[in-house]
């Protein structure tokens, strides 16, 4: 190539040279942070829990509660009726204890 073809091919390459630094710019300043934020929201939509794994926490909490009523209920009762049951089955339980 002579030094006339390149004197003619010059704009031309300054000027695909300028467009892709502006693209490289926009792409380095607005695309990729925006591309991010957008796949750190997928990510975090895709850990929420779903409408039935929420009913169904919320209904297990409340069997828990519910079990838990009871067990105080049920405490308080053994606690009238044998109130040294706590000592027996709290030290070991009934399979800890030796044969005696």
């Amino acid at each position: 190539m002579n030094s006339a073809n390149l004197a003619i091919l010059m704009p031309y390459v300054s000027r695909m040279v300028g467009d892709a630094t502006e693209l490289a710019m926009v792409l380095l300043f607005i695309g990729i942070p925006a591309w991010l934020i957008v796949q750190v929201f997928r990510v975090w939509a895709g850990q929420r829990l779903h409408k039935a794994d929420e009913a169904a926490l919320r209904a297990m909490a409340a069997r828990m509660l519910n079990v838990e009523q009871r067990m105080v209920a049920l405490e308080r009762i053994l606690d009238a009726e044998a109130p040294s049951w706590r000592g027996t089955y709290e030290n070991g339980g009934l399979y800890g204890r030796q044969a005696g």
